[in-house]
Parts: structure tokens; C-alpha cells; sequence
């Protein structure tokens, strides 16, 4: 019997055990991470992340750096009171342009991840740019640590967000 071609197109979400739930767990506006949610911290390239990722994460850049590219952790765990920091200003930012608080308040959720709505307050999430491209814009796309990072990231246990 051949299968349904709308059901071939759903994306396959992987089995995992209880311990291993965190693989799995989605975070942004509309599934906030839970308030209890804990993790241990541990640095790779001198940012915190969760340490269930850190060994995959040092693995990967180290794989990278063998192939000849250079890449770098720009932004890694972020706590509830940096994110709060960081959307604060980016209200303010907003608010610069000549919006009202209410206008620059939506208008700062669309650029900043409100607090408790941001994959980096799981430890999981990081960003990663070239050491001799630290801007993160749309052009990195074009690098050869970017086209690396994206074609083999899911062999570490990683996906590409943005």
C-alpha cells in the first residue's frame, strides 16, 4: 500500500527516551520553557551552555577547525535576567523611533525573544559565526563555515535555526 504523500511530507520528531526529553524540547512565544526548568552549565568557547550538548558542541567546532574553518561561539545560554535586559532595551531602542510603549513593546518581541520564550534560557541554543565574519546578517550564509555547519550540524545532534 503506498503511503499517504502529505503524511511523507511531516517532519520526522525522533523518539527519545525521558532522560533525553531536553533533545526535543521547544521553546518561543507560544511554549514558553518551563519556570523550573534547570540545567548544568559548563563553558565552551568561553560561553555557558547546558552540559548534556557541550561534548557534541566541542566536537562539531573541533570537526570544523579540521576541515580549515574557523568557527566561533558568538552567543550561547542566556539567563532570564539578561533576557529581560535585552528586551528592555530593545523596547527602549523602539521607543527611540518615536513609537508608544505598547507599539515598541510588540515591536521588540518581533527582534528580541521575550523572557522565558528564548531557546537560550534552555542552555541548548547557540549562535556560531566565522572568527573573520562576526557579523550575523543574512551574508553569512555565504561563508564556508556557514555551508560546514549547515550540512553536517545534525551529526552532532544540532539543527539550523536561523
Amino acid at each position: 500500500m503506498a503511503q499517504d504523500p502529505v503524511e511523507e511530507q511531516k517532519p520526522q520528531i525522533p523518539v527519545v527516551s525521558e532522560d533525553e526529553s531536553y533533545k526535543t524540547m521547544l521553546v518561543n512565544i507560544t511554549h514558553p520553557i518551563a519556570k523550573d526548568y534547570t540545567m548544568e552549565l559548563v563553558t565552551v568557547g568561553g560561553y555557558k551552555m547546558d552540559t548534556r550538548a557541550a561534548a557534541d558542541m566541542r566536537q562539531m567546532l573541533e570537526d570544523a577547525r579540521a576541515e580549515g574553518l574557523d568557527p566561533i561561539i558568538c552567543s550561547a545560554y542566556r539567563s532570564v535576567d539578561r533576557q529581560i535586559t535585552l528586551f528592555n532595551n530593545q523596547v527602549k531602542k523602539q521607543q527611540g523611533y518615536g513609537h508608544d510603549y505598547d507599539t515598541a513593546f510588540e515591536k521588540a518581541k518581533t527582534v528580541v525573544a521575550y523572557p522565558g520564550t528564548s531557546e537560550h534560557q534552555t542552555g541548548l541554543a547557540v549562535d556560531i559565526t566565522d572568527v573573520y565574519y562576526p557579523i550575523k546578517d543574512s551574508s553569512l550564509e555565504n561563508t564556508e563555515t556557514f555551508k560546514w555547519l549547515k550540512e553536517h550540524c545534525t551529526e552532532y545532534g544540532f539543527i539550523l535555526r536561523f
